[in-house]
């Protein structure tokens, strides 16, 4: 009797991979960032300031100012005014007593035999006064400077663990093939039927 059966089997595919472990190490370098103040030298200078004061020098040689010139002008106007005063109250005196027989003839001749007194004096007077002021001068130095801005190396390490890893790239299978020839039945339905088929199958 023929084979009316193919049977093929498919064995199971395991694929192993692996992948060992490591270190993976991340670094960085230090690095320096400098930067710069700039210094300088500020100054601030006042200039001498000098001042002349000859206004006694001036009023000695009669010099004088409009101001100077006014109040003495009044001062000496007020002193008028008062010997003035005192010149008629001492001549009203005098007259008061012409019961002594004090004519006013006495009175005038004694006025003018008054002493006159004279004084030697020296001009110009007084010096010139010099003052100052200011003449400074303010120093402000400020040094440069330097600044570093370090940033320090930096190492940084990870461990990667080892990795096992399985692929089933093919499952078993059974293959079962039918390769023999169809039964009919009844026999007749085979096509090409004819009486020997039958006895062949008999």
């Amino acid at each position: 009797m023929d084979q009316l059966l193919d049977i093929t089997t498919t064995p199971i595919k395991i694929e192993l991979k692996t992948t060992p472990g490591r270190l993976e190490m991340n670094s960085k370098f230090a690095s320096v960032k400098m930067s710069r103040e700039q210094g300088g030298l500020e100054y601030q200078i006042e200039p001498l300031q000098m001042k002349i004061d000859n206004t006694q020098w001036r009023n000695s040689l009669n010099l004088k100012n409009c101001d100077t010139f006014v109040r003495d002008v009044a001062a000496k106007g007020r002193q008028a005014g008062l010997d003035a005063v005192a010149k008629t109250v001492k001549e009203g005196n005098q007259l008061a007593l012409a019961h002594r027989r004090v004519t006013p003839a006495d009175i005038a001749r004694s006025n003018l035999n008054r002493v006159r007194e004279s004084v030697m004096d020296f001009i110009p007077k007084g010096g010139v006064k010099i003052s100052w002021d200011g003449g400074t001068v303010d120093f402000r130095y400020t040094r440069s400077q330097l600044n570093f801005d370090v940033e320090p190396s930096t190492l940084e390490i990870q461990y990667v663990p080892a990795q096992l890893e399985y692929f089933v790239s093919q499952y078993p299978r059974v293959d079962i093939q039918y390769i023999g020839e169809p039964f009919y039945f009844p026999a007749s339905a085979a096509p090409g039927y004819t009486e020997q088929e039958l006895d062949k199958l008999v």
